[in-house]
């Protein structure tokens, strides 16, 4: 007994995959008659109905295989492609990238000379301010280190650390 229409759907499904399973074993079994037939005795008319069944199971395999595929496999097999040359160019569309390295490693090292925090404009004695006080006191940077990621500043006669990034120019005109 049918419950709704989920199971109705589930046993149509299974019907037409039971319709088409059939569908392949008769035309095996036929085969098989035609086989044993031309053991028995050769002819063209035979061969020829070999290769007709021949042709009707391979198309009976690929009816059984489209049925079992997925949606999504379904959807991409439904795309017929006018030749081989157009897939390929819309499968291979986008231009290979071709890489000169020697450039390539001048510009990574131009970069690892210059960072994002580049203090090349902070060296010891210049009068720089913290970035939370513009108008604070100006202080002067004693020391960079750390690779200009740091610096030792002079800050009301006490020497003090602060990042690099933080400090700006005191005296901007």
């Amino acid at each position: 007994m049918i419950k709704n229409r989920k199971h109705v759907l589930s046993q149509a499904k299974e019907s037409i995959k039971n319709e088409l399973w059939g569908e392949y074993q008769s035309l095996l079994d036929q085969k098989k008659e035609v086989v044993e037939e031309i053991e028995k005795e050769t002819s063209s008319w035979l061969e020829e109905k070999l290769s007709i069944l021949n042709a009707k199971i391979h198309q009976a395999e690929k009816d059984l295989d489209d049925w079992s595929l997925s949606k999504y496999r379904k959807k991409k097999k439904s795309i017929e492609w006018t030749d081989d040359r157009a897939r390929k160019e819309i499968r291979f569309s986008k231009p290979r990238k071709e890489i000169n390295w020697d450039a390539a490693e001048e510009v990574i090292s131009e970069k690892k000379k210059i960072r994002k925090n580049n203090s090349s404009w902070l060296h010891e004695g210049t009068m720089v301010v913290h970035r939370s006080e513009p108008d604070g006191p100006p202080m002067m940077v004693v020391n960079v280190f750390n690779e200009g990621r740091t610096s030792h500043v002079l800050k009301d006669g006490d020497i003090i650390s602060l990042r690099s990034l933080s400090l700006r120019p005191a005296f901007e005109d």
